[in-house]
């Protein structure tokens, strides 16, 4: 329901309407819209203007002449309604005006028009109205338990709710995902993923679905990192051979050691000790041909020792002797020729390689000095026999190991090899480590949110929504389905012409109208039905204003009957609708409103309804006004219920309108003759005219209606209107002839055009209004006293 017409601008004769200044009461407060709203407004002071801002609300757009106008409503709704949203309007509107005329009956103004059918319902059909109850206590409504629609508005909810946990659980985990990607990930130096999404990041997390990577240890990832460091390394150049000469020399060595050899004559004491033999011998190369006497004991040396000496050393053992210690210089030569390292170093290879050269170095090392303890092994031996010429040794058992330093630089070539490789693969190897690091990053980072059982759940989730929303759908088919077989039966039950036949109800039962009809005709080339207005038999022609009006009138209410307005909650606006009607006519309207529209609809022990949401009804006509204060009122819901009806007044100024709460004389007393009196009333001091001097522009024919008015009761006699008004003045005819100056010229342009063109005479009005108030109050106080009670003036 609308309470206010917040604010008007730009609307024809509304120009800065604000109704929080203009709808007051006389103790400044402001007036509301009420379930019930009686409009008075003469004839351009603005109604259809009001009912055409209504309409805009109808037929949720501007109308077309005022498309800059700007307006706002006070409702009970929570969204503010203006001219920019009327699409939005809740509210079922029907308004009655020339515009609702000019769009529904063209054929009233032009006889190449048309008028718009409508259906209402068809004659009752029992089977069919049963079917359509059926169908229609399936479907429901939404708070009806059990019904199509409740469970629908159930399912909603429930795919709503599902929806927003699946979303909520989503935005979780892309959330994390995304702080993984833009943080660790996008700022590691080592990765180099400047542009590293939430996009990058789930791809990483397929291919690892696809192709699982094991898990890093501290060790590959510092290797991988160092190869990261790593810069391009010149050639390494490692030409390096080794000979392994042990078996061959041991070969040798056998021989040597095993050789038996005799003295010629032996000494059994040397033969018994080698240390002594050894000794001797030495002795000999130190005193033969050198010394007389013996160096350690000072003692002559015999003359035959030399001899015997010789006899025991034979030249067999010092050949033997010569080979033995050949062979033992070629194996130190070869102990001193053992490499004591590689001619390369750790720090020539790259990082990936330095791990495979440091263990290839050990085994190196260990090799050479396996292979120098096996050479000294075949020396130690070789010594002992060297030593003891004349005794065989066994020939020893070499070390064991299976280290070979030939196989060693065969391994550092080929480790050569891959580095000096590795120079031309370095970027592709880096960008493989840039890439094995960050995979192992996104495993680790996935183990540890568990994202594959997020991921479940949303899975989960998701098709908890799917299934839902099937669901949802299978019932939302279904309500369509039963609308539109609804449809389908309301559509049998609809009848165009029953529409006809309503309007003829009113027009005759209303108005007592026979002679004019409205006639439904089936158009074959259509196949629709379309209205005619017949005369008789025969299509009319020539409508009356009047008849006209009744037409359209009679055509309206009865559209708010049609199917379109059925079982809605209406507002309803009718503006002026007895235009060009007699008295009679005026009165029938009233009947019209009144039995159809504004009555209320009394169910037994229960509140009265009424067939309207909201009424408003506005017109120029007094005795009309009189009417409608007649009608049933509606009652409010407070404790103490009251009236629910207001009544405004449109009062015009110039060009510019303002609508206003009712004056109370004019609500209590519908008589034109209390309005007019209070007009004079206010035109009786000159200071009015700065409040509203719209009374002293009519001032001219509202004191010439209401001296006719109050003369003929008065004088009901055959007397012209000057004795009339001359007898009222106690025979003053300065008076009389000021009376009649004034009501024919400020009441008439059309001889003294001129006067449109001139302010109007202030003070002259008022000593007349006074003059004839004076008059009044003196010839007839006790109703000179009536009308100042009945208009609430002093």
């Amino acid at each position: 329901m609308f309470t206010k017409i917040n604010k008007i601008k730009n609307f024809a004769v509304f120009k800065e309407f604000d109704w929080d200044v203009s709808v007051r009461d006389e103790g400044r407060t402001i007036g509301k819209f009420k379930k019930m709203n009686i409009i008075y407004g003469r004839n351009y002071s603005g109604k259809t203007s009001l009912s055409r801002i209504i309409r805009s609300l109808e037929l949720k757009k501007k109308h077309d002449k005022y498309q800059n106008a700007e307006y706002s409503f006070s409702h009970e709704g929570a969204e503010v309604l203006n001219q920019k949203n009327l699409d939005t309007c809740q509210y079922s509107v029907r308004v009655y005006n020339k515009d609702f005329v000019d769009d529904n009956l063209r054929w009233l103004s032009n006889p190449d028009g048309s008028i718009k059918p409508f259906a209402v319902l068809g004659d009752e059909n029992i089977t069919l109205e049963k079917e359509i109850e059926e169908k229609e206590n399936l479907l429901g409504e939404e708070d009806t338990v059990g019904s199509l629609r409740n469970r629908l508005k159930i399912e909603s909810d429930d795919l709503v709710a599902i929806q927003t946990r699946a979303k909520t659980a989503q935005t979780g985990l892309d959330n994390k995902l995304r702080d993984k990607a833009n943080g660790p990930i996008k700022t590691n130096p080592n990765y180099r993923q400047f542009t590293y999404t939430i996009t990058n990041i789930k791809a990483d997390i397929s291919a690892l679905d696809k192709k699982p990577q094991p898990k890093l240890t501290p060790e590959q990832q510092a290797e991988f990192i160092t190869l990261l460091n790593d810069q391009a390394k010149p050639e390494i150049v490692f030409g390096e051979k080794f000979t392994d000469k042990r078996h061959a020399l041991l070969a040798e060595a056998r021989l040597l050691l095993a050789k038996e050899v005799k003295p010629t004559q032996s000494i059994q004491d040397l033969i018994n000790d080698a240390l002594l033999q050894k000794w001797v011998r030495e002795g000999i190369e130190k005193h033969k041909n050198v010394r007389s006497t013996c160096a350690f004991c000072g003692s002559p040396i015999p003359p035959d020792l030399w001899a015997k000496l010789d006899a025991h050393f034979s030249k067999e053992s010092d050949s033997l002797r010569t080979d033995i210690q050949a062979l033992l210089d070629r194996i130190n030569t070869e102990r001193e020729q053992i490499p004591k390292s590689f001619p390369i170093r750790q720090s020539d290879f790259y990082s990936t390689y330095h791990e495979e050269f440091s263990v290839l170095n050990e085994q190196f090392l260990e090799a050479t000095k396996r292979y120098d303890d096996n050479l000294l092994l075949i020396t130690t031996v070789l010594s002992l026999r060297l030593n003891d010429i004349f005794r065989t040794f066994p020939t020893p058992q070499l070390l064991p190991g299976d280290l070979d330093i030939g196989a060693i630089y065969s391994s550092v070539s080929e480790l050569v090899k891959k580095h000096n490789q590795k120079t031309e693969t370095l970027d592709n190897d880096q960008s493989t480590a840039r890439t094995i690091l960050r995979l192992d990053e996104v495993s680790k980072f996935v183990t540890d949110i568990s994202y594959q059982k997020e991921l479940d759940t949303i899975t989960d989730l998701n098709s908890e929504v799917t299934t839902k929303a099937e669901t949802k759908s299978k019932t939302s088919t279904e309500i369509v389905k039963l609308e539109k077989d609804i449809q389908a039966l309301k559509n049998k039950l609809k009848d165009e012409r029953r529409g006809a036949e309503r309007v003829n109800h009113y027009l005759e039962n209303h108005f007592g109208h026979t002679g004019l009809k409205l006639s439904a005709l089936d158009n074959e080339a259509v196949t629709e039905i379309n209205f005619k207005i017949f005369r008789g038999d025969l299509p009319a022609e020539n409508l009356s204003e009047g008849e006209c009006s009744l037409v359209a009138f009679c055509y309206f209410i009865a559209k708010l009957e049609d199917v379109e307005t059925q079982g809605k909650e209406l507002i309803v606006w009718i503006d002026d609708p007895i235009s060009s009607l007699d008295s009679n006519h005026i009165f029938f309207v009233y009947s019209l409103i009144e039995h159809v529209l504004a009555s209320p609809i009394k169910v037994t022990n229960q509140k009265n309804t009424y067939k309207y949401s909201q009424l408003f009804i506005s017109t120029h006509n007094l005795d009309f006004l009189k009417y409608l204060k007649k009608l049933s009122k509606p009652m409010d819901s407070s404790p103490k219920p009251k009236i629910d009806c207001e009544y405004f007044i449109l009062e015009r100024s110039n060009d510019v309108s303002h609508l206003k709460l009712m004056p109370k004389y004019l609500k209590q007393y519908v008589t034109e003759f209390n309005y007019l009196f209070s007009q004079v009333h206010a035109c009786a001091s000159s200071t009015a005219i700065e409040i509203g001097h719209e009374s002293f522009y009519n001032f001219g024919n509202n004191l010439r209606k209401f001296l006719e008015a109050y003369l003929f009761y008065k004088f009901p006699n055959n007397k012209s209107n000057d004795e009339k008004l001359k007898a009222f003045f106690g025979g003053d005819q300065l008076a009389t002839s000021l009376a009649n100056r004034i009501n024919n010229e400020l009441s008439h342009l059309e001889e003294i055009f001129d006067r449109s063109m001139r302010p109007l005479d202030v003070p002259e009005i008022t000593r007349l209004a006074n003059f004839v108030l004076d008059t009044m109050k003196q010839k007839d106080p006790d109703q000179y006293q009536a009308l100042l009670d009945s208009t609430n003036l002093q």
